[in-house]
């Protein structure tokens, strides 16, 4: 990404949540609420629904307060750009979390999910590791998958949402289990992708 395009998008993403996040305790425990209340505020409905399905799924797969705060977070910086949204989501986010009374291993593990979630990432903590698969999982969610690839076969003459689950297909059958794989491969089926 072009660092003058990266360093507008980062203030245009701050500038957005300043004006949403009028907060002043910074204390661990509100920390997951805002984080909420951000993505809520800044994503648009079709992320929101993805970064909803995201967040069930680090919950349905036990992970603690910090993962859920890094799903909430981790397209955050879609609010500004889609291409180089990981990188200046992280730049903000970092910003942002240090705000609040948690440990530098906390920081670390929220930026990871945020910076390490693509199918090319290699996330170095467990909650990076956790969102590179929840976020691929997501993607296979049968409304969210259905409507991207009908919106995209009818609308725009596009095999864009078929291309998006073949390249997620991978990352869940390096990080999932034998059940997720089946499951997204049964997805793919009923939507008629050959894989």
């Amino acid at each position: 990404m072009d660092p003058n395009a990266f360093e507008d998008a980062l203030t245009k993403l701050e500038y957005l949540a300043q004006k949403v996040d009028v907060k002043t305790d910074h204390g661990k425990a509100e920390l997951l609420m805002r984080a909420r209340n951000l993505a809520s505020a800044l994503l648009d409905p079709y992320v929101l629904f993805h970064t909803k399905i995201v967040v069930s799924l680090v919950k349905e797969k036990g992970g603690d307060r910090i993962d859920e705060v890094a799903a909430w977070l981790h397209d955050i910086g879609r609010a500004v750009v889609d291409k180089g949204h990981r990188e200046v989501g992280a730049a903000w986010a970092e910003r942002w979390v240090k705000k609040f009374y948690i440990t530098d291993e906390e920081v670390e593990r929220i930026l990871d999910g945020i910076r390490n979630h693509g199918v090319n990432d290699q996330p170095k903590t467990k909650t990076g590791k956790l969102l590179k698969l929840v976020d691929a999982l997501a993607v296979f969610d049968p409304g969210w998958a259905t409507m991207v690839v009908e919106y995209n076969r009818k609308w725009k003459n596009s095999d864009v949402g078929e291309k998006l689950l073949l390249k997620k297909l991978p990352v869940i059958k390096e990080l999932g289990n034998e059940e997720e794989v089946k499951w997204a491969e049964g997805v793919l089926e009923v939507l008629g992708i050959a894989h």
